[in-house]
């Protein structure tokens, strides 16, 4: 095996930060290979071009060279000798969707099993799947499958005596629950299913329930019925957590007493109250630790609180209002901010430097941390508190007379039309193609990614969820100021979606932005000759952002409002050509084209490149395309999204090209008919191929 492929191909597995990547780790996994492969040949080929290839890998990637080198020579004398490890673990968290996702739980297990494989049996598993559907497959829609896959490939291997899987937090998988819980329940009914053992832990959850208490493999532990276990746990870690801080404190015997005394008769059994209760007392000194102690009230909501209330209390008025804008922010974001991005959503004051923000931070650690430079909720406890705090005292989302979105929106625009201009990164050449933009190029405008993906998203909550009356204005004032942005710097916009790795979401926000302005008025024709632009242009824009500039506003039909708004923007040479007057009037009867290419690696040519198209069909809720080529040596069938034209799926388990298609009138199942005389049906959702119905010759 290619030693970079490797690399790449286990990284993707750690793209969430739930299992971090320890680069020693890494290359020991191609390490082994590399000896196990140079073994097997005669001794003058030991020093293959292979293990060379993987040296300057080394020397060009790891600043740590000399001792990684000493470290992998001692642990791969080591690593032989350990004992399989087979349990692995995985902690869902519902307030960052790194580790929220069903496809993030399979990655993390998958990671660490092939750590622990010493026979490096697994890592080949995951290569037939990374080889057969592209480099793309562990973060695409299709994911979640295609680890599927890979593991009951495991499930079947008998390198593994047992099984031990781990999953706390299961009611916090928020994407993805209903398939994690379908694959769990199709593992432990697999021939030799015996070996395998999930230990899997949620609040009440009925849905969860209902899907796992049917099953016989199913052992149910409440911790309520259990209530004395419980119990001993939280008293060993009430003792842990004074102990440590007795260390550092120097308690006496009598202090360390009360304070036991206290959290056991608070707790209720919450391990995070104990956990943020001793956070409070880190900060006082040992005299004031029982009155501290005492002033902190049982249960999670009320010591949330009085944790609000006491934000208020001990700081100045201007930290007050900053702690205010940072928990405002964080709770309405649809994902976690990196520091950086914080400046511009929260609204914090432009000289504040990212180790000011982590101070200021600090000030609220009842509710956030900083990991890696991004700010999180402690729990997602916090995150439903501070939900349903929109009128406490702290007045966390600003006067109740205002829409919390409106400021949001406002600062991601005004920060957008400071920094955002032609050519952005400076690429230069027109014809620059984004599959040769690399990470460096984009650092500097990193901080406007959240801005630039989820300012629509604030767009559309203003003046939801707010009294009768209260919001309309905020809402006709941000729609003039989104029409004054578009005008301005629509293509701006454009080009930075395209540079961050979301054109095909373009037409997405788009159609977004079309349903917050009124049927008819001037934004709304200005909105729907965006949608068409996007649609006509997406191909070329999507592998050369610079194009937006010139060919797509070029060849905008003559009536089109961009194609008169950014006139100005096409390079001179194509102004003294001339030739717009040979431009069709307006926008024809074609709407969107669909390529495959958009999907696909770039260095890879798709079958519909050579060939036409066999069948289609189109569901029933307009949400998806299917097609198939009319090609002998292809038998796929593609699943498009109809609204932004970007695959999907990919279907294959025919042997014959594929002549008809049709999706269910629920459009959660496709029909498809093919020359190798067989009937299929699919899930649309799972990509599994659920029924055959064979013919004969």
């Amino acid at each position: 095996m290619n030693p970079a492929t490797i690399v790449t191909m286990v990284k993707s597995l750690c793209a969430s930060r739930a299992s971090k990547i320890d680069s020693i780790s890494i290359t020991e996994i191609v390490l082994r290979l590399l000896v196990r492969a140079s073994n097997s040949r005669a001794p003058d080929e030991a020093v293959n071009s292979e293990s060379y290839e993987f040296l300057q890998y080394l020397d060009a990637t790891d600043p740590r060279n000399d001792k990684a080198r000493e470290s992998l020579e001692r642990r791969s004398s080591e690593f032989h000798q350990r004992l399989v490890n087979s349990v692995t673990y995985f902690f869902c968290q519902a307030t960052d969707n790194r580790w929220n996702s069903a496809a993030a739980v399979l990655k993390c297990i998958l990671y660490h099993l092939i750590l622990s494989d010493k026979d490096d049996i697994l890592v080949r598993y995951l290569k037939e799947e990374y080889d057969k559907s592209g480099p793309d497959c562990l973060s695409g829609p299709n994911a979640f499958y295609v680890l599927q896959r890979v593991f009951f490939k495991i499930f079947h291997d008998q390198i593994f005596e047992e099984l031990y899987f781990l999953v706390d937090a299961l009611d916090e998988c928020t994407d993805g629950l209903t398939e994690l819980l379908n694959f769990v329940s199709r593992s432990m009914m697999l021939l030799g299913s015996s070996k395998i053992k999930w230990f899997l832990t949620s609040r009440n959850r009925p849905d969860i329930e209902e899907r796992l208490d049917s099953k016989d493999f199913l052992r149910r532990i409440s911790l309520e019925e259990n209530n004395t276990q419980i119990t001993a746990a939280v008293n060993d870690y009430i003792n842990e957590k004074i102990t440590h801080l007795s260390k550092a404190k120097r308690y006496s015997a009598e202090v360390f007493d009360q304070i036991q005394k206290i959290l056991q008769e608070r707790a209720e059994n919450t391990f995070l109250w104990i956990h943020l209760a001793c956070k409070e007392l880190a900060r006082v000194k040992a005299s004031q630790a029982i009155l501290t102690l005492q002033k902190i009230p049982s249960g999670l909501q009320e010591f949330y609180q009085e944790m609000l209330n006491n934000i208020e209390r001990t700081n100045t008025e201007e930290d007050t209002e900053l702690c205010r804008q940072l928990l405002s922010a964080v709770t309405l974001a649809v994902r976690p901010l990196s520091l950086s991005e914080m400046t511009i959503i929260a609204g914090l004051p432009p000289e504040m430097n990212e180790y000011d923000m982590e101070v200021q931070v600090k000030q609220c650690d009842s509710f956030l941390i900083v990991q890696e430079k991004t700010v999180l909720f402690v729990h997602q406890s916090a995150k439903d508190f501070l939900d349903g705090n929109s009128s406490g005292k702290l007045g966390l989302f600003g006067p109740p007379t205002r829409s919390p979105h409106y400021s949001i929106v406002k600062r991601c625009l005004t920060r957008l039309s400071e920094e955002l201009r032609t050519d952005i990164c400076d690429l230069k050449m027109p014809g620059f193609h984004i599959k040769n933009l690399i990470p460096e190029q984009i650092l500097h405008i990193n901080h406007l990614k959240y801005a630039c993906y989820h300012w629509v998203y604030h767009l559309t909550g203003v003046g939801v969820g707010v009294g009768v009356g209260v919001g309309v204005g905020d809402r006709k004032e941000a729609q003039v100021y989104v029409s004054g942005f578009l005008r301005k710097h629509l293509l701006h916009w454009m080009e930075a979606l395209v540079l961050f790795g979301a054109s095909s979401q373009i037409i997405l926000l788009v159609t977004a932005l079309e349903r917050t302005v009124l049927e008819d008025t001037e934004d709304s024709r200005f909105l729907y000759d965006i949608r068409r632009f996007v649609q006509y242009r997406q191909a070329i824009i999507a592998e050369n952002p610079l194009q937006i500039y010139s060919s797509a506003v070029l060849f905008s039909p003559q009536e089109s409002i961009i194609a008169k708004l950014f006139s100005d923007s096409l390079p001179e040479w194509i102004i003294a050509v001339g030739g717009r007057e040979n431009i069709y009037k307006d926008w024809g009867p074609l709407i969107q084209t669909f390529r495959t290419r958009l999907l696909v690696n770039h260095d890879q040519v798709s079958d519909f490149d050579h060939c036409g198209i066999k069948s289609i069909a189109i569901s029933a809720d307009g949400k998806y395309l299917a097609s198939s080529p009319a090609s002998n040596n292809s038998s796929s069938i593609t699943i498009w999204d109809f609204t932004s034209g970007i695959i999907l799926k990919k279907l294959e388990s025919h042997s014959g090209t594929v002549r008809a298609l049709a999706f269910s009138a629920s459009t959660a199942k496709l029909a498809s008919a093919s020359d190798d005389t067989s009937t299929r049906t699919w899930n649309i959702l799972s990509g599994e191929n659920q029924l055959l119905f064979q013919g004969r010759d």
